[in-house]
């Protein structure tokens, strides 16, 4: 290749490292992907939700957990409190949460609250898998929450039910002996504490599984609006909307995120799109380097040495560094190896069985000829020579004897 087509294909390389790069620095900029956002289309995300509840004049606000507890401080009948993820609350917001709920408010966890830890863990689920996974129908069972009586199967594909002892006793529904998908308990004011068994109850792409495969919409959006509108009809004197606060799942001060991801899955998508195209680029170069353009070239061959010159030759060879054993062993096996080919025989054939096909070729007897190759001692220059001889007058007469 001449210089300007080296210079044409390092252009090249230097362009498409600096798309990469350009491309690492911008997906390094963008903020990861928050769950459970209400104004988030994505198959975990609660815009269909927010949509349902601004339809019927709710007032949907996302805010931060230390926002939402600035809010409980005024909390009224009528205020409702979503936290998708508790855990990633500290011990002080969830008192102020449950203060609220005695002050009058509805206060909604995704799922059971925990003791906080200090260290927070949220397992995430794939969009993709979210969307495709088929439906996981839960029926009502024994339900004593008359706002969800006549209703029917809710998806639970992605929601672990809630044991009993979890939680404090109350009202339940959708569940069997103990083991509830959603309870409400009343709170020690005139509020009410409602927890879910996973905050992928309510999300976009379970409102309704199995879309596109036609499947039928569950009662998971109807539970929502009747357990978030049920209990927050009473408004204020001035008669202002009902308003309902969306806690962000996002760990707020004092709350460090301990992820149970792997590594892969913890990476940015623009980190794993640079990681293939990487690995793209790598195949590409392997392939151009390692391609042949035009015919191979003929190269002159090394002058070829006849076999029993190269046999004595090696056996001199370890003859002069004091080992004739190994001299010998080297020996016997080259010449086997030679013979068996010429032969017809396989590599490893019995030494007896050799020798008696070398006897019937030649004029040497075959148990001459079985001392010769087999495994023998031989403790002196002398005798390495003598049978250095021995298998060169053997190799030759086999050689220009016809096998047929």
């Amino acid at each position: 290749m001449n210089n300007k087509g080296v210079s044409g294909s390092l252009l090249a390389v230097g362009l498409v490292v600096l798309a990469v790069a350009a491309l690492l620095v911008l997906s390094a900029l963008s903020p990861p992907a928050v769950p459970f956002n209400p104004e988030s289309a994505a198959p975990d995300g609660y815009k269909a939700l927010a949509l349902l509840l601004k339809s019927e004049g709710v007032s949907v606000d996302p805010v931060t957990a230390e926002q939402a507890t600035a809010t409980t401080a005024t909390a009224q009948p009528g205020l409702v409190l979503f936290i998708p993820a508790p855990q990633f609350t500290s011990a002080a917001q969830l008192e102020s949460f449950e203060a609220a709920a005695s002050a009058g408010a509805t206060v909604v966890f995704g799922e059971p609250r925990t003791e906080p830890s200090g260290m927070a863990a949220l397992s995430t689920v794939d969009s993709q898998y979210l969307a495709s996974t088929p439906a996981d129908p839960v029926p009502p069972g024994f339900c004593n929450i008359a706002a969800l009586q006549g209703l029917g199967p809710i998806d639970a594909a992605f929601a672990v039910p809630i044991q009993a002892g979890e939680s404090e006793p109350g009202e339940s529904c959708y569940g069997l002996q103990g083991d509830q998908f959603l309870i409400r308990q009343q709170a020690v004011g005139t509020g009410k504490i409602i927890t879910l068994a996973s905050p992928y109850l309510w999300v976009n792409a379970r409102l309704q599984p199995d879309k596109e495969s036609g499947g039928l919409p569950l009662d998971n959006a109807a539970t929502a609006l009747r357990l978030l509108l049920q209990n927050s009809q009473v408004t204020t004197s001035s008669q202002q909307p009902q308003r309902l606060v969306m806690v962000s799942a996002q760990p707020s001060d004092g709350v460090a995120a301990n992820g149970t991801q792997t590594p892969i899955q913890l990476l940015p998508t623009g980190v794993k799109l640079f990681l293939i195209q990487l690995a793209a680029a790598f195949c590409l170069f392997a392939w151009w380097k390692g391609r042949r353009l035009g015919k191979p070239i003929s190269e002159t061959t090394p002058v070829e040495i006849a076999g029993s010159e190269l046999v004595v030759a090696v056996g001199d060879l370890l003859r002069r560094k004091g080992n004739p054993e190994r001299a010998a062993k080297s020996l016997r096996r080259e010449t086997c190896r030679v013979l068996c080919s010429r032969l017809g025989l396989p590599p490893d054939v019995p030494k007896s069985v050799l020798a008696l096909r070398l006897a019937q070729l030649t004029s040497r007897d075959q148990q001459e000829i079985l001392t010769a190759i087999q495994d023998g001692p031989v403790t002196n220059a002398d005798a390495l020579v003598r049978l250095a001889r021995t298998l060169n007058d053997i190799r030759q007469e086999a050689l220009h004897v016809p096998t047929h």
